[in-house]
């Protein structure tokens, strides 16, 4: 079981200096971790700088001489993967911070637990949208509509707790960049489905779409496209499980822990005013 994960670096020195200390002092241990740095101000620089000279293993540094934007970034940790084929991929957003078991306990849901083993994706943290009803009932799926030209989630089971082995869960349909990827079996099914495969590079490669006006937003500023994250594989999966006919209302693409096994800081970033080290999407299940 080969695990990578790419730390995506850009001027947040604070908040960055603390998500790598919780990644290394994680009981399990990515394969490798490649730091992705995107073309940032001295002062980030520093931080990655002296945290490589501690001489952790497993730490790669990409380097980018100038800003290229989130979307190239996670284009260079695709690109990565595809060369690597790990089994499980962890793209992680730099203002994130991790439970000392996080990764163990993600790998204990997908290798120990049903939902788990048919699940494709883990959501980044207990995102405090899905507490939201107008977000998670009214925005989440009409996002999907409007970028896939479809609905096809049984919505009616999402966010619901439920106990699967020792963790306790919820079937979920959204997630931020950061994430737990099951990547070989991802990459497996987009080898044999032309369609998925092209959503999947569109993560990294937004494109215009008048039905879905944040794609027009996310291509001009680069960012990476959550929301087709979230879509593809909600999309592809209940398309496999319908002719398959796997229990939708057990089973989806996408699995949520809590509680929430990282949580993020928000602050200093382009969708907040508040200043680094705040926060204004605090997990609400993160442990005090």
């Amino acid at each position: 079981m080969r695990i990578l994960a790419g730390i995506f670096v850009y001027n947040r020195p604070r908040i960055l200096a603390h998500c790598l200390e919780t990644v290394v002092a994680n009981t399990v241990q990515p394969d490798e971790i490649l730091i992705i740095d995107d073309g940032s101000n001295e002062e980030t620089r520093r931080v990655v700088d002296s945290f490589l000279a501690r001489g952790h293993a497993h730490l790669t540094l990409i380097r980018k001489g100038r800003n290229r934007g989130a979307a190239h970034s996670w284009r260079t940790l695709w690109h990565h993967a595809e060369f690597e084929n790990p089994e499980y991929l962890f793209p992680i957003e730099a203002d994130y911070i991790f439970r000392p078991d996080a990764f163990a306990t993600v790998l204990d849901v997908f290798e120990n637990t049903e939902h788990g083993r048919h699940a494709l994706g883990i959501t980044g943290y207990d995102h405090p949208n899905a507490y939201h009803p107008h977000i998670r009932d009214v925005v989440f799926p009409a996002g999907m509509r409007d970028q896939m030209g479809e609905d096809n989630v049984n919505r009616a089971a999402l966010y619901r707790s439920f106990k699967s082995g020792r963790h306790t869960l919820q079937l979920a349909s959204n997630t931020c960049p950061t994430s737990y990827l099951k990547w070989r079996e991802i990459q497996r099914t987009a080898r044999t489905v032309p369609e998925m495969r092209r959503h999947l590079l569109e993560i990294g490669d937004p494109q215009e779409n008048p039905n879905y006006p944040d794609s027009g937003i996310y291509r001009a500023k680069q960012y990476t496209d959550d929301g087709m994250l979230s879509h593809a594989l909600s999309l592809h999966w209940n398309r496999c499980a319908i002719a398959n006919n796997i229990d939708r209302k057990a089973f989806a693409a996408w699995l949520n822990i809590q509680p929430s096994v990282a949580n993020n800081i928000t602050g200093g970033g382009e969708h907040t005013g508040l200043p680094e080290m705040s926060s204004d999407g605090w997990s609400p299940t993160w442990p005090q």
